[in-house]
């Protein structure tokens, strides 16, 4: 019912909205319903992740003042730790997350080895049932406890792989990857050539981490964002950690696909999380006020959807330049 609510709110703005562009880049934002009421305003329709500003006047006569909207700028800060050299993809460790039984995870298994992926260069991160992940016949495993990953809601649960990469950090000892992929069970490479691309945009690039979906955040109406500044640890949580002069700069991500150097995945695992944040915020965020560098996978990004893909192994993604696809709920 809250869904058709919503669906129906949406539809009224956009048809009696009005349009907005970017103040920044002059883009459309799309229509977006004004609605005043004594003592505040609200704006229905508006995309994630804007910010308000006040527009220019060409004169201060004026008793009122103008709003507009804008997105910040793609997230571009230097590294703040020392340089690193490139990574062969011989160094790469998949993560894979997963949940499911041994049947199911064998399916996955001989899927990324059929495009020529090393059971030695795989690790499954296993967070389901104790007795699937005993039962599973791999050759790398490791199985997290605790509730934070395994959640349901996850924005509102604030859904944490903190004891994932600890757990993962802590297999990593003793071993020579220089570089980690950390990916979900439905997110599969689609060429075999997926860790070349990879390291090459890393080094390009010059980053730390790459994510999808990356954008900057604070002072945005991004709900996680907004959700987070509710409590007043969250605010003061990075005052003690950041490495960075601006502390209240925040970042937010899809992490399915990131891909970390091996320094800035051990630093992030490291760090313990005195209270829950909500992954997707807390941990590009924290790797960025550790200093390390944070960096978009630009036009890949429209192959990491948040719904189920239609159509996963059909030959257009590869034509159109896809390299990985998330989500593929069905390997047949």
């Amino acid at each position: 019912m809250m869904a058709r609510l919503k669906k129906f709110i949406l539809w009224l703005a956009r048809l009696f909205g009005r349009e907005f562009r970017d103040e920044r880049t002059g883009e459309s934002l799309g229509r977006v319903l004004p609605l005043m009421t004594p003592g505040s305003a609200a704006f229905v329709g508006l995309p994630h992740a804007v910010r308000p500003v006040f527009l220019p006047e060409t004169t201060t006569r004026y008793t009122n003042h103008r709003i507009g909207f804008q997105r910040h700028a793609p997230p571009d800060f230097p590294s703040l730790q020392p340089e690193s050299r490139p990574i062969s993809p011989e160094k790469i460790l998949w993560t894979i997350l997963v949940h499911q039984t041994q049947a199911e995870i064998s399916a996955l298994f001989g899927y990324w080895e059929s495009l020529g992926y090393s059971a030695a260069q795989m690790l499954f991160v296993h967070a389901g049932a104790r007795a699937a992940f005993d039962a599973l016949n791999v050759p790398n495993k490791v199985f997290v406890e605790g509730r934070e990953i395994r959640t349901t809601f996850h924005p509102m649960e604030k859904q944490s792989y903190g004891g994932a990469m600890r757990e993962i950090a802590s297999w990593l000892k003793g071993k020579d990857f220089e570089a980690l992929a950390l990916v979900e069970y439905d997110h599969l490479p689609l060429i075999p050539d997926w860790g070349n691309k990879l390291c090459a945009l890393l080094e390009e690039e010059r980053a730390d981490l790459l994510c999808h979906h990356l954008m900057r955040v604070d002072g945005t109406n991004a709900s996680h964002y907004l959700h987070h500044l509710s409590d007043r640890r969250f605010a003061e949580l990075w005052q003690g950690i950041s490495m960075r002069e601006d502390k209240e700069v925040f970042l937010n991500a899809v992490m399915t696909g990131s891909f970390w150097r091996r320094g800035a995945f051990e630093a992030v695992a490291a760090q313990g999380q005195p209270f829950p944040v909500y992954l997707e915020l807390y941990l590009p965020s924290l790797a960025h006020h550790l200093g390390f560098r944070v960096r978009n996978y630009g036009f890949q990004d429209r192959f990491v959807q948040v719904i189920p893909m239609e159509q996963p192994f059909s030959p257009k993604w590869q034509a159109e330049g896809a390299w990985s696809l998330h989500q593929v709920k069905n390997l047949s």
